[in-house]
């Protein structure tokens, strides 16, 4: 795959992501849905996989990405609740034993990754989600940029 190929489809599946990131009427459950699939087709179109080890990984990769996210809204509730609050000792653990959640999680995923998909292929995974993330807030950041200036 050439790199403007990949390119032209990061672009593509960012414009996909950020069109169902800015409807107002839909809920956040159905833009997440909209993100993990533009994300799936983002990563397809970068990494090939057999079909036998695609059936492995693509259910592996969602279930990874919900309970990521269920975990997220538990540590935003936690920092929204300790906005105003004193904190103390007992809630700088609770933070750090939250944190220390989300690397688990992360590290669980990369290890039943290692059974399914050979090591190049785990660290371009990591890579491809990393940039399309990183492109979702650029293009994210720039709209709103635009959005101030009158544009």
């Amino acid at each position: 795959m050439t790199t403007t190929h990949i390119i032209i489809t990061m672009a593509l599946c960012m414009g996909v992501a950020l069109n169902s990131l800015s409807g107002q009427k839909q809920d956040k459950g159905e833009r997440h849905e909209r993100m993990l699939e533009a994300k799936k087709e983002y990563i397809s179109k970068s990494i090939s996989m057999e079909e036998s080890t695609a059936e492995q990984f693509w259910p592996l990769y969602v279930d990874y990405h919900r309970e990521r996210g269920e975990h997220h809204k538990i540590l935003k509730e936690f920092m929204r609740n300790s906005e105003d609050a004193n904190i103390d000792d007992a809630a700088l653990m609770k933070y750090i034993e939250l944190r220390n959640e989300e690397s688990r999680i992360h590290l669980d995923y990369l290890k039943a990754l290692v059974t399914i998909l050979p090591p190049e292929q785990i660290l371009e995974l990591e890579r491809l989600e990393m940039k399309f993330n990183r492109g979702v807030v650029d293009r994210l950041r720039r709209r709103k940029g635009s959005k101030r200036s009158g544009n």
